[in-house]
């Protein structure tokens, strides 16, 4: 027992990992036996595995998209698109009905508005 605590623990359990490392955890085995034991063992219709989509905009392209979004939406305060009056005029257009009552919950701005409250800005 003397022995054992001659070390500072986390030094011993640091080279045991190491050691544990060495010997059992090169990836590349790993994933060759698990291959091999699903392959051998596990039949094709029990195998619920999914192949990962490909991701459907690289993080260049999605930057491209926000950049060129701003770059309209400058545009068009430049313009004038959204003064005080047109807000307030996209604001009622937002509360219109539409003509079937499954679909009225499309309609409001946020799910826990009561339909006489007003949107606080």
């Amino acid at each position: 027992m003397k022995a054992y605590y001659s070390y500072p623990p986390d030094k011993v359990i640091s080279m045991k990992k190491a050691r544990f490392n060495e010997r059992h955890m090169d990836s590349a085995f790993y994933i060759q036996v698990g291959l091999e034991f699903k392959n051998k063992y596990i039949p094709a219709w029990f195998d619920y595995t999914l192949n990962k989509p490909k991701n459907a905009w690289t993080k260049e392209e999605l930057h491209e998209q926000v950049v060129l979004l701003q770059q309209q939406l400058h545009e068009r305060a430049i313009k004038g698109e959204f003064t005080p009056e047109k807000l307030e005029e996209m604001r009622r257009g937002f509360e219109k009905k539409p003509e079937k009552e499954e679909y009225a919950h499309f309609a409001k701005l946020h799910p826990g508005l009561d339909d006489d409250e007003d949107l606080e800005d």
